[in-house]
């Protein structure tokens, strides 16, 4: 049996990507642990696969590349983090700031990101 937190953990392992809201009503509608009918039903909906936000997220950076070279600035990238879509807390924008290469100008090269 899963618990119902672990449930989101499988579905992304088989390749889906559900938001934390989807995740997090999962877990409620499942009410307790579940076994494998109930987490196939769940793998069964629809969820955005990461290719697909991958092109979303480019574009996204792309349309905020003034200079058309690859990069935004550290600045914009934390601000889109933290406002726009399933925004981050401070504490995991500070996760994913630190994995993030910025150069001496203060730009995020977009490629590396997404």
């Amino acid at each position: 049996l899963l618990q119902p937190k672990e449930i989101a953990t499988v579905i992304r392992a088989l390749g889906k990507n559900p938001t934390q809201k989807e995740a997090d009503e999962i877990a409620k509608e499942a009410g307790g642990p579940v076994g494998v009918d109930k987490v196939i039903q769940f793998c069964s909906r629809k969820f955005p696969k990461p290719s697909d936000q991958d092109r979303g997220m480019r574009a996204a950076f792309e349309a905020l590349d003034k200079d058309g070279n690859g990069t935004i600035m550290e600045a914009e990238l934390r601000q889109i983090l933290t406002t726009l879509g399933e925004a981050l807390s401070h504490h995991e924008l500070e996760l994913v700031m630190r994995e993030i290469e910025v150069d001496a100008l203060g730009n995020v090269y977009y490629d590396q990101f997404v």
